[in-house]
């Protein structure tokens, strides 16, 4: 959990987050329809978990910008940069109908994250309660909703409070044009971000996801 401290006099996003925290207490959200096809059928062929593979790529992505590892300690008022962040995620209990947020480590090698993340996931599965202990502070969130394929969502956050992380969702996949299409929605502190990098993180996931895709199928 290393980090620098950003030096809001020399920073070219002084006044957007000054702005978007003083004045304008807001965040950014939207959805777009990805296309996963090739690492839907890889995931298929390679008896991978798609989940997981999907969750890789938003990973890699999140920690490849300084926008998406930003944070604002409280206790200490500092704005920092994360060296690194890692996902908090749920699992979801059908017997109780309810959730356990569990996080992975990130790791750029796909097989080290894969077998970690679905550790990680199957001891969240024997943990009942809203979250599993020591969730560490450098995390962003992630969510699934499988159930349903969807055109837009929000979360809403008090307007006193910076959380400057990303909320990553995601939702069922559906067939159009022989292409498997998946909504995903980003939402983010608008001091943080614009609709700019917003676009270029679906652009990048999916990029990502074609580069995954490939490496499966070799």
């Amino acid at each position: 959990m290393q980090y620098r401290e950003i030096d809001l006099e020399h920073w070219a996003r002084k006044e957007h987050y000054l702005h978007f925290t003083k004045e304008v207490n807001c965040t950014c959200c939207m959805t777009s329809d990805l296309d996963v096809t090739g690492l839907s059928s890889a995931c298929k062929a390679a008896d991978r978990s798609f989940y997981v593979a999907l969750l890789y790529c938003v990973c890699k992505v999140i920690n490849a910008h300084e926008e998406f590892r930003m944070a604002y300690l409280w206790q200490e008022k500092k704005l920092i940069l994360w060296d690194q962040v890692v996902p908090s995620h749920l699992v979801f209990h059908s017997g109780s109908e309810t959730f356990t947020r569990i996080w992975s480590d990130w790791h750029p090698d796909f097989i080290k994250f894969y077998t970690d993340c679905r550790r990680d996931m199957e001891a969240g599965r024997r943990t009942m309660g809203c979250s599993v202990p020591h969730v560490p502070k450098n995390i962003f969130d992630v969510s699934c909703i499988p159930w349903r394929n969807y055109s837009a969502m929000s979360l809403h956050i008090p307007e006193n409070w910076i959380y400057l992380a990303p909320i990553i969702t995601w939702g069922k996949f559906t067939e159009k044009n022989h292409r498997m299409l998946l909504p995903m929605t980003m939402q983010i502190h608008h001091a943080a971000a614009d609709g700019f990098h917003i676009t270029r993180f679906f652009n990048e996931v999916e990029q990502a996801a074609k580069i995954l895709a490939d490496s499966l199928s070799a």
